[in-house]
Order: structure tokens, then sequence, then C-alpha cells
């Protein structure tokens, strides 16, 4: 079994699989951190996390479509249904530089592979925002931050969250 876990392991379309990996956990390990913390304000984590979320739609989604819509409607969005060619999706310095020395065959398997991690990770990311997402926006605007500064925002938006 050693062997055979060696002999997948020295191939290079696993290596290719293993560096795009590397590149993608460290973003949402540090959102991972973040969601850990006791100190963290829910609306930079939320701000955050729907930040992650967008970056995966704009790697995965035919930027056509995913012009027409705006922020509050990326939350219900079946993304599923436009997304690229694996050939048009770009993932990372490292795994292109990788996938030069790849046959053909086995970079678009490797490239299959990457949007599937890709397209999960944006299925559990969409899972975990909340509806009322534009409710959260405007109440950052209540930030003792933004609150003390001298440029105040207008709370229109807020009063009609709230009638």
């Amino acid at each position: 079994m050693a062997e055979q876990l060696y002999d997948i392991m020295r191939r290079l379309p696993f290596k290719a699989f293993l560096i795009f990996l590397k590149n993608e956990l460290k973003n949402v390990t540090q959102l991972n951190l973040l969601f850990q913390s006791d100190d963290v304000e829910p609306t930079k984590l939320f701000k955050d996390l729907f930040l992650l979320y967008k970056n995966l739609l704009k790697r995965l989604v035919v930027p056509k479509q995913l012009e027409k819509l705006v922020d509050s409607e990326q939350v219900d969005f079946n993304f599923q249904e436009l997304l690229m060619h694996t050939a048009s999706m770009y993932f990372g310095f490292d795994f292109q530089n990788i996938s030069q020395e790849l046959e053909a065959i086995d970079l678009s398997d490797v490239r299959e592979r990457c949007k599937n991690f890709l397209c999960c990770l944006a299925e559990q990311i969409q899972k975990r925002l909340p509806d009322n997402l534009s409710m959260l926006k405007t109440v950052a605007e209540l930030h003792p931050k933004v609150a003390t500064s001298q440029v105040k925002p207008d709370i229109k938006p807020i009063l009609n969250h709230i009638q």
C-alpha cells in the first residue's frame, strides 16, 4: 500500500493538484482563523466571507453573467449553471508553471478536479452566507469608528430596513 501511495504522489498531475490546494487553502485557513477568534466583529467576518465567495465566483462563472448580478442576488445565485470551461479558469501562478509539463489528458483531468474543488468550496460558503446580507452591510455603518468620524453616512438605508 505504501508503494502504491508513493507511486501516486510522485506523479506530476498529483503534484499539480497539491500545488493548487496549497494556494487555495491559504485563503480558507485565514478565514477559518477569523471564525475561531473570540474578538471578531460579525460584520467584518461576513464581509470577509462574502469577499472570498465573490472571488471564487469570479474564477468560476462566465464574467458577463456575473456582471448582471448585485451582491444581494449572489447569495442565492445558482452559479453551477453558468460555469466557465476549465481551460478558461485560472488556478494560480504555480499551477500554471507546473501545468506546462503535463500531458493534455492529465492537464484536463487536474483542471476538472480543481474546478470541482472550487465549486464545492463556493457551495459551502454560499450555505453559510446570511440571507440578510444587505442588512448586515447597512448595520456596518453603525460601527463606532464610523459613528464618531467627522463624515457621517446616510442613515436612510438603515431606516428602510427597519420599516
